[in-house]
């Protein structure tokens, strides 16, 4: 689908606002009526020419588009009719997941690997602490591997190390420009901006104290540097990777040529009131930024692959229904995990469809390498192992069923609280979530989509029951800890003890069950644990049952570092 035939309802004020170059785009809305008769000439003039477009909203979610939230009562939407555009170009994947956080939602991607692989599990916070390793095969990296013709670049938000120069020298772009960490003290000032390991500043700031900073408004300046950065590329294919800001915090009114919301006073003490408001304010000025990009794109959108995502849940302070405060960003919900994706393009067959495929984050990486024509086999490495399955047959083929198959989410870090911190894994029908404190929890999401009801609060039945083993088999082969070794155990008086194998920086947990007809097993909280050396430890069954009962031990990685925030910070 061409995308100025279905543009043309976009206002005025929104096709221009935000650029700054209104003589510039007059002049590409004039090419953009000859498009539509030109576009396949176009298109074989330029060959096998393809770029590929991946746009990450921030702390953005599926609450927040009438595209995912079925609801009409009660609940506000930001005008986002770029993005409802893109999903009648396009496919809109139902079920696709993050991390409940940004740091390791964005390294899915950039290394189609999972957290437990590469060490990220929640925002990065510290330098001290994990971020982004030397030895990951990042997306860059794989496309410069297999000599693909893409050059690639990527613009705004960084946060997956501390570096300046990492998203060159670790990431592999070969052009970065933006931020380094995780939140902009405000949108127009920045701590820094970085262009390619090089500081920038255009200005001072008077607050709290004079200081020297970035005063362009982030969300228009990232839009800029995409359109300068696409511009520098001439007739080369590209693969460009922009990650704008918003609508992460601080809460604020973005100019008001980038939104309808003009009412908004602004003031610290509005946004306290508004707060939900002044998030949809942000929301549109992103789908206006993403709409003068696509404008400024004119004719190559039709030989380009763009990719919206949102890389976590709704922060809690301004999600809505159909999610409850307690299931949003940094949170195992679907209100945490569950996000938008959007894919639209000149390889996607049958446009304004929905998937229901499971999908995680994690595919997007051998998808945008297939996308790019890499050869999967020939270009990864051996020596890692990669999680992700490729979306491309979803995209080409109408009629393409995929495999039944788990995807996994995971929040980890040494400052979680352990009822936070946890994983969860779904298939086509059912989700289980394991927190660290041993809390299990299971639910159809077939029958009960927003997590009202813990199956495991019940008796479960023989499907249930499959699933749960399935599902927990799963967990189990996710994990890089090998299996304890039970050395001996036995019942004294009114306790019961286990001595096993043990790892560093490991962590022992005993399970009990009643009876082996039943599936469901219980992590043990009223134990005590005796390191006996570095290889081995004792836990202890303060109260086990009178007549008999089933044990075993399982071994779960310990963050002990301090990469992250403290939990309390995403609880809000």
């Amino acid at each position: 689908m061409n995308w100025f035939s279905c543009a043309a309802s976009s206002s005025e004020r929104r096709v221009t606002a935000g650029l700054g170059w209104a003589t510039s785009l007059i002049a590409l809305q004039v090419l953009c009526v000859v498009a539509g008769a030109t576009s396949s000439a176009f298109a074989a003039a330029a060959g096998e020419r393809h770029n590929i477009l991946l746009v990450v909203a921030d702390d953005f979610s599926t609450d927040s588009l009438r595209l995912y939230n079925p609801l009409t009562n009660g609940v506000t939407f930001p005008p986002m009719p770029t993005v409802e555009r893109l999903a009648r170009s396009g496919v809109t994947f139902r079920h696709a997941y993050s991390y409940p956080t940004c740091s390791p939602t964005r390294c899915t991607i950039l290394t189609g690997r999972y957290g437990f692989r590469t060490g990220i599990g929640y925002a990065l916070a510290s330098p001290t602490g994990p971020s982004l390793r030397t030895n990951e095969f990042t997306l860059p990296e794989a496309l410069t591997a297999a000599n693909t013709s893409l050059h690639h670049g990527m613009i705004g938000k960084w946060h997956l190390s501390f570096g300046n120069s990492d998203p060159n020298t670790i990431g592999g772009f070969t052009h970065f420009s933006g931020g380094i960490l995780g939140e902009l003290s405000a949108y127009n000032d920045w701590p820094t901006k970085v262009t390619n390991g090089v500081e920038v500043t255009s200005g001072w700031a008077p607050n709290p104290v004079p200081h020297r900073s970035y005063t362009n408004y982030a969300t228009t300046d990232n839009l800029k540097d995409a359109t300068n950065w696409i511009s520098a590329q001439t007739t080369n294919s590209w693969f460009l990777w922009l990650a704008f800001n918003a609508t992460h915090t601080p809460l604020h009114k973005p100019p008001n040529e980038l939104h309808s919301y003009d009412y908004l006073s602004g003031a610290d003490s509005d946004i306290g009131t508004n707060a939900r408001t002044y998030y949809e304010a942000m929301a549109e000025s992103l789908d206006t930024s993403v709409s003068n990009l696509l404008h400024f794109l004119g004719p190559q959108t039709n030989l380009t692959t763009i990719i919206f995502l949102g890389d976590n849940g709704t922060p809690r302070s301004v999600i809505q229904a159909p999610y409850t405060t307690n299931q949003g960003k940094g949170t195992l919900y679907e209100g945490g995990i569950r996000v938008p994706l959007i894919i639209t393009g000149p390889k996607v067959a049958g446009p304004n469809r929905s998937s229901e495929a499971v999908v995680s984050t994690v595919d997007l990486y051998p998808t945008l390498l297939e996308l790019a024509g890499v050869n999967l086999a020939a270009t990864l490495p051996t020596n890692l192992v990669f999680d992700g399955q490729s979306l491309l047959p979803i995209l080409t083929d109408t009629n393409y069923v995929p495999p039944e198959r788990c995807i996994l989410s995971e929040n980890f870090s040494g400052t979680l609280k352990d009822s936070v911190a946890g994983r969860a894994t779904r298939n086509r029908q059912f989700k289980l979530i394991l927190f660290d404190n041993g809390v299990q929890e299971m639910y159809d999401l077939s029958a009960d989509p927003y997590e009202h009801t813990n199956l495991l609060s019940g008796w479960l039945t023989s499907v249930q029951q499959t699933n749960y083993t399935a599902l927990m088999r799963q967990l189990s082969a996710w994990q890089t800890a090998s299996a304890p070794v039970v050395v001996n155990f036995a019942r004294e008086s009114d306790r019961f003890y286990v001595t096993s194998t043990h790892e560093a920086d490991l962590r022992c947990w005993l399970w009990r069950n009643d009876r082996l007809d039943y599936p469901v097993w219980t992590v043990l909280t009223n134990v005590n644990t005796i390191s006996l050396s570095s290889t081995h430890t004792r836990i202890i069954d303060t109260n086990p049952p009178d007549t008999h009962g089933f044990y075993r031990v399982s071994l779960r990685p310990v963050e002990a570092s301090t990469n992250a925030l403290q939990a309390s910070q995403y609880e809000d």
